[in-house]
């Protein structure tokens, strides 16, 4: 479903790259693009498994360091 709206998130497409225990994204979308499809499903997954405040609580270290960031590309939580 996901897939449909975000390609890169399609795993056939093999657009996303794991390697020395990072994982790199190695398509077209744009950071924007990228950011609210990756979002979008942890969001849906997190509501799926009931734990969707839990994982805003342990983002918001992170969110605060890369504020900046964030903000260039739309990112939300």
């Amino acid at each position: 479903e996901k897939a449909d709206k975000y390609a890169f998130l399609d795993p056939f497409v093999a657009e996303f790259v794991y390697a020395d225990r990072k994982i790199t994204f190695a398509g077209d979308a744009s950071d924007q693009e990228l950011a609210r499809g990756v979002t979008e499903s942890v969001k849906e997954l997190a509501e799926e498994f009931g734990v969707l405040a839990e994982v805003r609580n342990e983002c918001v270290f992170w969110t605060q360091k890369h504020q900046r960031e964030l903000g260039r590309i739309g990112f939300s939580f």
